[in-house]
This record gives C-alpha cells, structure tokens and sequence, in this order.
C-alpha cells in the first residue's frame, strides 16, 4: 500500500510524495529530525506539527484539506 504524504512549509509551500507503508514510520521519523519545521500530513491527517504554533494550525490544515481534495484522484502505486 502507497501513502499519500504532503509536507507543508510555513509559507504555504509544499512538497508531496508517494510513501509504501513499510517505509512510512522511517519516513515521517526521519522527516522529524532532520526537517522538523514543517508539517506531514498523511492520507489527509496531519501527523506532525512542525514548528508551527498551535494557533496557527487550523490555517494550514485548510491548505492540505484542498490538496487532499484535489489529488483524492490520485493512483498511487
């Protein structure tokens, strides 16, 4: 199984990616360490913050709610 995983920059930027499922914890941990200030979200649930503050999250959550409408399309395979 593919995931769909969006990486979402403080500044409205963003990266997505096409993640297995075996590969998903190493990839969220290690996205974690080494690019902690953005938020993940996968499969349209954000799974970390980032460096974002608790106030401000609700404004990034609607960006990845219209990427995830946008790409529900999407084959991942």
């Amino acid at each position: 199984m593919k995931h769909l995983v969006l990486n979402l920059y403080s500044n409205g930027e963003y990266v997505f990616e096409s993640v297995s499922n075996s590969e998903l914890r190493h990839y969220i941990e290690y996205n974690k360490k080494w690019r902690f200030g953005r938020l993940i979200y996968v499969d349209g649930k954000r799974v970390y913050n980032g460096c974002i503050k608790n106030e401000h999250l609700g404004q990034y959550d609607a960006m990845a709610k219209n990427f995830f409408a946008e790409h529900n399309t999407m084959v991942l395979s």
